[in-house]
């Protein structure tokens, strides 16, 4: 019988060698499995449908025995002798990108035996303390459990605005005031400014797009895992020109040329975090190249650039505004005046118009505003209190629940209808996977944890509730049974994540790889 490690055995010995059972357990998972020579005593067991690792706790644990996991190979000893020669306490800090670290404590406590487990606010980190091998599986526990399920919307807006209008919008730029600001030219990188901005910004904006005191460089709507980093460019590539002329040995003179390209433009890094208080917390980097002028170097030119960048970090509510400013650039502009016939005459025209060159100051805005998109529905995401109070009027409106379950029905296409529209759509790779997964059309590789088949549906609900009270995302797909998956996951480090979080709960899975094509089923 061959299997790896996360499939299930059947284990059947009678009277057998303890060196022998530990053996045959390595013969039928394919593990490494080296047996300290004080290892002695023979074994009856008799388990179904277990993992390799609820085997070796049978087999250890009944003989005063333990195991350590170090470098791919299992080494079974005496406890204290593992303790002693192998287990050395530790101490780890884990930095979390998206939980709340008193959760992920909660999750973990049993996991530490002895040590201990220190919250650090601040840097919302975990400082544990404990043995080797538990650290190694903390870390995979901390890493399925620091997950965000949730993406941000980016809707971004570069503009160039005058400014001496600038004070029209009523930016306040005290909200990035504690930014760190790195300048690789000789600008002021101070100028570099994140500011927050008053309702009803957008109408002012418009009259000073009408007026032409504002100008739309570009307009993006970008979409992101919350805590994955997203990237804008908005700019061009300046053609650079290399001649080199090299003399052959027979006198003749041979020419190449080489043409390369310098970016200028806008790059916008855009690190979006959720907190427990439903706010935002944003990583704005920001970087502008601008070109200067052409110098001259033997028979080739370069470009002379200016770089300006920033660093900057702040939090702020769910789609609220933002505004980056302080990139100042000055721009001539000829103005004419003159009386109507009289001052298009050829000569004389001169005395009845008046031309003047006018110097004006625009600088780049970039406007930023983020919205919490839930990843399975692409709805808002709702606080608790929300819920409570959508739930508490459903329950105050009984009387009236057809007519509203009419006006609710008409939203939810209308919703649909507009999130099909858009530009930046997004299916996450559960919906993808539900909705191939029913048709039959053709997937990419996937990796699933089956947890049942059952033909009740009532005992497939129970289930799934408490799949989900365990702060699971199952997936219920029926067929000729009802059958409960976790996943899917693209990553299999992630799949093998949760398959130990599964084995925490003393839930039973299979860990399966999904192709599915036309009319084949899971």
């Amino acid at each position: 019988m061959q299997a790896d490690e996360q499939q299930n055995l059947d284990i059947n010995f009678s009277k057998l060698p303890l060196t022998e059972a530990f053996r045959n357990l390595a013969e039928m998972t394919e593990m490494n499995i080296a047996i300290d020579s004080s290892v002695q005593g023979t074994a009856t067991l008799y388990l179904n449908d277990v993992t390799v690792y609820d085997a070796l706790d049978a087999l250890t644990r009944t003989h005063g025995l333990d195991y350590q996991l170090i470098k791919g190979t299992i080494y079974i000893a005496p406890q204290e002798k593992i303790k002693n020669n192998y287990n050395q306490m530790r101490t780890e800090i884990f930095k979390l990108e998206n939980a709340n670290p008193e959760k992920i404590k909660e999750n973990i406590d049993h996991l530490v035996e002895e040590g201990t487990i220190k919250i650090n606010e601040r840097t919302n980190s975990l400082i544990i303390t404990t043995y080797q091998d538990d650290l190694e599986q903390i870390d995979q526990t901390i890493k399925g459990l620091d997950y965000s399920r949730q993406q941000v919307s980016l809707q971004v807006r570069f503009e160039e605005i005058s400014h001496t209008k600038l004070k029209e919008l009523g930016i306040d730029w005290k909200l990035g005031s504690k930014g760190e600001i790195d300048s690789s030219s000789n600008s002021d990188a101070d100028s570099f400014q994140v500011g927050d901005l008053e309702f009803g910004y957008q109408a002012s904006l418009n009259v000073l797009e009408n007026s032409g005191a504002a100008s739309v460089i570009a307009n993006p709507k970008i979409t992101t895992m919350a805590g994955e980093k997203a990237h804008i460019n908005i700019g061009d590539e300046i053609p650079i020109v290399k001649v080199e002329t090299t003399e052959e040995d027979d006198g003749t003179t041979e020419t190449s040329t080489e043409v390369e390209y310098r970016n200028v433009g806008i790059d916008l890094n855009i690190l979006p975090k959720i907190r427990e208080n439903g706010k935002i917390f944003i990583d704005l980097q920001p970087e502008v190249t601008t070109f200067l002028e052409w110098k001259e170097v033997g028979q080739n030119r370069y470009p002379k650039t200016s770089v300006k960048k920033v660093q900057t970090k702040v939090e702020v509510k769910d789609g609220q505004t933002i505004a980056i400013g302080g990139l100042i650039q000055e721009t001539e502009r000829e103005n004419m005046s003159k009386i109507p016939f009289l001052g298009d005459m050829p000569v004389l025209g001169k005395l009845f118009r008046t031309e003047k060159t006018e110097h004006e100051k625009r600088e780049l805005v970039i406007f930023i505003t983020p919205k919490i998109i839930d990843l399975d529905d692409k709805q808002p995401v709702r606080s608790e209190k929300q819920n409570e109070d959508a739930a508490k009027d459903s329950s105050e409106n009984a009387s009236t629940d057809s007519k509203s379950t009419r006006t609710e029905e008409s939203n939810k296409t209308n919703l649909k209808q507009q999130a099909k529209d858009e530009q930046e759509t997004y299916k996450s790779p559960k919906l993808l996977f539900i909705s191939q997964l029913m048709s039959q059309e053709p997937v990419t590789k996937h990796y699933v944890l089956q947890l049942g088949a059952f033909k009740n549906r009532d005992n497939a609900k129970k289930l799934l509730k408490e799949l989900r009270t365990n702060q699971f995302d199952p997936v219920l797909i029926k067929r000729e049974l009802y059958k409960i998956y976790v996943g899917p996951f693209v990553n299999k480090d992630r799949a093998k994540q949760v398959a130990q979080e599964l084995k925490n709960y003393d839930y039973k899975y299979f860990f399966k790889t999904t192709h599915l094509k036309e009319g084949q089923e899971l």
